[in-house]
């Protein structure tokens, strides 16, 4: 045999060692073993001690929290009895309230009721001195209107015959003063006079909406005028300060002038103005035609001036015209009214207004 093969051979002594070792790791092991399974043994008995420990301590909490409990029910039991009672306590309170609030409310409808038993006397006694003051009223009204009547008959009775119709005198036949004079007589004839004559405006009682006469017969025209003064005149639309056309309508003569001091002295500063049918046909539209045939002015204007008191007293029922109307005068664009002849002299019959949006307001004849 050779060396290497000699040598993969233990001999007897290390076969005897190597199982000696043997034991030994296996006996160690086997030590090492039974040391872990005391441990976990130790350690098993520990957690199961301490497992003990909590499922005591556990209970002692769950003891704890059953005895916390059955306090704070034993406690919300006691809020709840206080709770009852103070609901109780409230419910006599809101009880007594409501019968102190019923027994206020019967107190107040017997006093609203003595009060309104005490209204109904007083008013049945403030009916019956009223009914007795409107008696009194009207018998006081009617004594006034008979009294009134009476001294109407007795004017009528002394009043001069209605004045006969006159013919325009010529254009500056007479002085101021005579024309005044004539005037003045016509205008005491108007039927409403006295008013105008104690009737006061000043500057601020607002403008004065222009006034429209709406006469259109001929024969009512030249009585108008002849009456009243009116001259009627026309002047050229695109030149007026070049001149005008006293215009004697009732003699059928234009007279051209430029004698503008001649209509200051005279008349006053605003004018009737003359539209429709009296332009049409008529006094006005041929005394306009005769103007235009002898001067050869096309473009034409009609006015009416008028002397300075009878335009006072149109201006006058202008005015109360359209507070009668309940209109304010700023929203007035014209009024309208025809110049007529009464039993004992003259009546301004107003008839319509015509506001500035185009509404036209009927007043009625004779307002």
């Amino acid at each position: 045999m050779s060396a290497s093969a000699m040598r993969s051979w233990p001999s007897r002594k290390e076969l005897e060692l190597q199982k000696e070792l043997a034991y030994q790791a296996a006996l160690a092991k086997q030590k090492e073993l039974e040391r872990q399974k005391e441990l976990e043994h130790q350690q098993e008995l520990e957690r199961q001690q301490e497992l003990a420990r909590q499922r005591a301590l556990e209970q002692h909490r769950e003891l704890e929290r059953q005895q916390e409990l059955a306090r704070q029910r034993e406690l919300e039991q006691q809020q709840e009895l206080e709770r009852q009672q103070e609901l109780a306590r409230q419910r006599e309170l809101e009880r007594q309230r409501a019968l102190a609030k019923q027994q206020e409310l019967e107190r107040q409808q017997e006093l609203a009721r003595q009060q309104e038993l005490a209204k109904q006397r007083e008013r049945a006694r403030q009916q019956e001195l009223a009914k007795q003051r409107e008696v009194a009223k009207q018998q006081e009204l009617a004594r006034q209107e008979q009294a009134l009547a009476d001294a109407r008959a007795r004017e009528l009775a002394a009043r001069p015959a209605p004045p006969r119709p006159v013919t325009p005198p010529p254009v500056g036949s007479e002085t101021v003063k005579q024309r005044d004079a004539r005037v003045n007589e016509s205008m005491e004839l108007l039927d409403d006079y006295r008013e105008f004559a104690l009737s006061v405006r000043s500057d601020q009682d607002g403008p004065v909406p222009p006034l429209l006469l709406s006469n259109t017969n001929d024969a009512e025209w030249l009585d108008v005028i002849g009456h009243f003064d009116l001259l009627p005149i026309a002047y050229r639309t695109q030149e007026p300060t070049k001149g005008y056309f006293a215009l004697d309508v009732a003699r059928g003569d234009v007279i051209p002038t430029t004698d503008f001091d001649y209509l200051r002295d005279r008349y006053a500063q605003n004018a009737l103005q003359v539209s429709g049918r009296p332009l049409r046909q008529g006094l006005f539209a041929q005394a306009l035609s005769a103007v235009r045939s002898q001067s050869g002015v096309r473009e034409l204007t009609l006015s009416l001036l008028c002397p300075p008191k009878f335009m006072a007293y149109l201006n006058y029922r202008a005015i109360t015209t359209c507070q009668t109307a309940g209109v304010d005068v700023k929203d007035v664009a014209a009024c309208h009214g025809r110049l007529v002849r009464s039993a004992g002299g003259w009546v301004l019959s107003m008839e319509v207004i015509t506001l500035r949006d185009g509404r036209r307001l009927r007043v009625g004849r004779g307002t």
